[in-house]
């Protein structure tokens, strides 16, 4: 099993190697899902993927952006860099660009997380693509991995770091309200902030991070059967700081080698958590979201005993094991909500208690938390990693000697440029010590063996060049042992969009059979009924009567949800509105009409075409120029959820829910959200806007269909929606 680390900067990298990473993935250039994780370029890959090739880690290079039809080129140019660097493979998201580079090159494609793969039939749908790896989405259930590794050569799953709410590539919180798009690489961790759930009359339920989840660590979870199918277990953390990187990795590296992790668990959660959890990946969800804080809570380490003030600043007294110096970071907590900090800008010892400072607000009794040990991350940034060599000197006096260096089967070898003297010593004592002074090179000399007959003499200058030039030579062999050779051909031209509708057409998206009735515009409908029920659902398909219908199908369904929704299609002659690629699936396989859905994010022809068999082809919401269905006017879904956010609002556990409303409210500022909860073979909760947003019709899309999205919308809210389409 793989250990992927996240390299987000050369620091970051260097500590991976040193926690005992099998490989490293880092971003390129702009379109890579972390921008702000910048310290590679085309300029310096190719050194520091050999670096990493050095010590026998691989390099996965992310191009992991939903890339817009003028990016295309671009994303080439990245790809071609990457390989002609030495890259192992490349982690992409968007599914135009995996068909272009199935076609261009033959470095091993992984499809990024973002793609959204939860369950063998998401797989079903990337026939024809050449896509080695799936990396699969946090949703994904563990019990699911080994019928997904049937499909596809290797399966990489997260195991450690931090968690989208929001199902993955499917946020559409931080694009439309804060015009940071996390598919572009922006989130802006909208999901972080304090909200107040409102209940339907606008009272006030609870408040806090009600849509901030803890850290995921499956930590020994990794050891079980489930798992023995895992290819690749990965470390979230492009942006955290090379101390984390380090902790993390050196957690699964010793767990994976049966080593004892009690002081790694430690050093892991001192180094970043806001509280560990298992996910999504057991089929009950655990505990998720941690409503009382959204940022690193540490490790307690004391407690405040009494609060001085001098002068201007304010001063608590710790109870503390812990040697507190300066530098350190430490967050203060009541009852588990930060209510506090302190940057340690001085530490004094009185009385057996640390005086350190403290912000405004705390209170005696308050717990102290240790965020940031500053010796540690001092150590963290200042690693350096070694490779373990064997020197062997052979020769004699008045001939050249040789100089070999041995790491395990690599072998390099030098010879003198002048014949070696008859020394004056009794060994060649000080000749070695020469030649093991490996100085800030990548290399240690673990074992040096004198095969020479006698003591020799050589010039320190020709000395200083032989070691030099053989560990270059060795250095360059081991790089070029662990450096794969792929191509990269010249890019065709892409393919255009070639559909074309003559007449711009519309189609609402209704949950009730009385929209349908007020719908007489619609061409067609996307049904989205609040109770999955045969019975239901033919009652909204009489209503609808000649006109075409698509049922959209939720965009997450694992484990036996996959037979549920299998039945339900077969039962009825209705298409499917797929917004997850398990759906498209599903349509094709049993010969169903469907509509690629706005989840699937069209920002391009190439990953346009590959829908052409659908009816229709939604073009991203985010980019709506390739696709020939748009949305037009409604309240956009936001988020899905595979945690039950009923349960945060109201806590208590799925079996003893007794809600009867299917709708609560989310409010952050002047920002109000309605989340809204569907019942099929399990509750599906997805998060929309709660005002009805009207979207222009584009130059560039002269010839379209548009989608009216009515799910979510009151009565009154459906009658002025429609009012202003038939107006227009």
């Amino acid at each position: 099993m793989e250990i992927l680390a996240p390299a987000g900067s050369i620091a970051a990298l260097k500590a991976a190697i040193k926690g005992g990473a099998d490989a490293v993935y880092l971003g390129l250039g702009e379109h890579n899902a972390r921008i702000k994780s910048n310290d590679f370029n085309e300029d310096n890959l190719s050194d520091w993927v050999s670096y990493a090739h050095l010590f026998g880690v691989k390099v996965h290079v992310t191009l992991n952006t939903a890339v817009k039809q003028e990016e295309i080129p671009r994303v080439l140019a990245l790809a071609r860099v990457a390989v002609n660097a030495g890259a192992d493979a490349l982690i992409v998201s968007d599914l135009g660009m995996v068909k272009l580079l199935s076609d261009l090159t033959n470095i091993p494609l992984h499809l990024s997380t973002q793609a959204g793969v939860q369950n063998a039939m998401d797989v079903e749908a990337l026939k024809g693509l050449r896509i080695k790896r799936v990396i699969l989405a946090r949703e994904a259930l563990l019990q699911d991995v080994a019928e997904i590794k049937k499909k596809v050569a290797e399966v990489e799953i997260f195991a450690q770091g931090a968690v989208c709410v929001s199902f993955s590539g499917g946020c559409l919180l931080g694009s439309k309200v804060y015009d940071a798009s996390g598919n572009r690489g922006l989130c802006n961790q909208a999901c972080r902030l304090t909200y107040t759930a409102l209940d339907e009359d606008g009272r006030e339920i609870t408040k806090g991070k009600l849509l901030s989840p803890r850290d995921l660590s499956l930590g020994e979870k990794v050891l079980s059967p489930e798992c023995n199918v895992v290819d690749s277990i990965k470390i979230e953390g492009r942006l955290k700081r090379p101390l984390y990187v380090y902790a993390a990795t050196k957690y699964y590296r010793d767990l994976l080698d049966g080593k004892d992790v009690k002081q790694d668990l430690v050093d892991l959660e001192e180094s970043f958590n806001r509280g560990f959890t298992k996910g999504y990946t057991l089929r009950k969800s655990d505990k998720v979201i941690n409503v009382q804080t959204a940022s690193h809570i540490g490790i307690p380490v004391g407690k405040i005993l009494s609060i001085k003030e001098r002068g201007r600043y304010k001063y608590a007294c710790v109870s503390s094991n812990y040697p507190f110096e300066k530098g350190d970071g430490a967050k203060i907590l009541r009852k588990g909500v930060e209510v506090g900090g302190s940057d340690v800008t001085s530490v004094r010892l009185e009385n057996g208690l640390y005086l350190i400072p403290v912000s405004d607000g705390v209170k005696i009794g308050d717990q102290v938390c240790l965020t940031t040990c500053q010796r540690k991350v001092a150590e963290s940034e200042r690693i350096v990693n070694k490779l373990p060599i064997r020197l062997v000197l052979t020769g004699e006096a008045d001939k050249r000697i040789t100089l070999r260096a041995e790491y395990g089967s690599i072998i390099a070898e030098v010879v003198s440029e002048s014949v070696a003297q008859k020394g004056n010593g009794k060994d060649n004592a000080a000749l070695v010590e020469k030649l093991s002074k490996v100085g800030s090179s990548d290399f240690e000399v673990q074992c040096f063996s004198d095969m020479s007959k006698q003591p020799l003499y050589l010039n320190a200058s020709e000395l200083n060049n032989m070691r030099r030039s053989l560990l270059v030579k060795l250095r360059e062999k081991i790089v070029q042992t662990n450096t794969p050779n792929y191509y990269f051909d010249d890019p065709r031209v892409c393919c255009k969009d070639e559909r074309k509708v003559c007449v711009p057409k519309k189609i609402a998206e209704v949950s009730t059979t009385e929209e349908i009735a007020t719908c007489a515009f619609a061409d067609a409908f996307v049904l989205t009924p609040a109770k999955m029920e045969a019975d239901l659902l033919h009652a909204m398909l009489r209503s609808a009567g000649e006109r075409k219908c698509y049922l959209r199908l939720p965009k997450i369904v694992r484990g036996k949800e996959l037979s549920f929704f299998k039945d339900l299609l077969c039962s009825l002659d209705v298409g499917v509105y797929a917004d997850n690629l398990y759906a498209v699936a599903f349509a094709r396989q049993y010969n169903k009409p469907y509509i690629a859905g706005f989840g699937l994010n069209v920002f391009n022809s190439v990953t346009a075409s590959l829908f052409a068999d659908a009816d229709h082809v939604c073009a991203s919401v985010e980019y709506p120029f390739y696709g020939d269905l748009i949305y037009r006017a409604g309240k956009m879904p936001l988020m899905s959820f595979a945690h039950c956010p009923f349960s945060v609002v109201y806590p208590r556990e799925c079996g003893s829910c007794k809600q009867e409303k299917d709708t609560i409210y989310y409010q952050n500022g002047n920002n109000r959200y309605k989340m809204l909860r569907r019942r099929s073979a399990s509750c599906d909760f997805t998060l929309y806007e709660d005002k009805i947003t009207y979207y222009p019709i584009l130059e560039k899309r002269s010839c379209f269909y548009s989608l009216i999205g009515l799910t979510g919308s009151e009565k009154k809210e459906v009658i002025t929606c429609i009012s202003e389409e038939i107006g227009e």
